[in-house]
């Protein structure tokens, strides 16, 4: 096993190919050198499938546990990464993805609803907060290696994360 970390970002290809980014950023920590536009299929309208990362990075496992935020910061503090199915309206709304946004001076069109997937390979204290609090470090491939990472509180995971697939 071995995390990913930034240094392992790749963006998207395609406004459809996130899920699939995300499987590469998982194949490059292991020292593969994936190509994107090779393993990228779109499966529906929107992409790839989430769970299609079951099979573009072997051993990545879905968590389907009640607890999914629970169990989201075990994994993470383990060291291994995961990958993260979010609502994405309300994840584009997200301060740390406006910042993003701002930053690249790139933005999704705003079409109704979607999903979007995303990487989170860390914890890091954050900083400036009375309470001690956890934030989450993200990887996200829609926007490019300079706008990286995000980070994420708890309760901004919390608001839009669906689902997690463990690589």
């Amino acid at each position: 096993m071995t995390a990913i970390t930034r240094a392992h970002f790749e963006a998207q290809s395609s406004p459809t190919a996130c899920v699939t980014a995300c499987g590469c950023m998982a194949l490059r920590a292991r020292g593969q050198q994936p190509d994107q536009h090779a393993l990228h299929v779109d499966s529906s309208a929107c992409g790839r499938a989430f769970d299609d990362l079951c099979t573009i990075v072997a051993g990545a496992t879905r968590l389907h546990d009640t607890d999914l935020l629970g169990r989201i910061h075990l994994e993470l503090v383990s060291g291994r990464s995961l990958a993260v199915e979010v609502q994405g309206r309300r994840w584009m709304y997200l301060p740390p993805v406006l910042r993003a946004r701002d930053l690249s001076h790139k933005a999704w069109t705003d079409e109704g609803e979607f999903l979007h997937a995303v990487v989170l390979y860390g914890l890091e204290a954050a900083e400036g907060r009375l309470m001690p609090e956890d934030e989450y470090l993200c990887l996200d491939p829609f926007f490019p290696a300079g706008a990286q990472p995000l980070r994420l509180s708890e309760d901004a995971l919390r608001a839009v994360c669906l689902r997690a697939i463990v690589f």
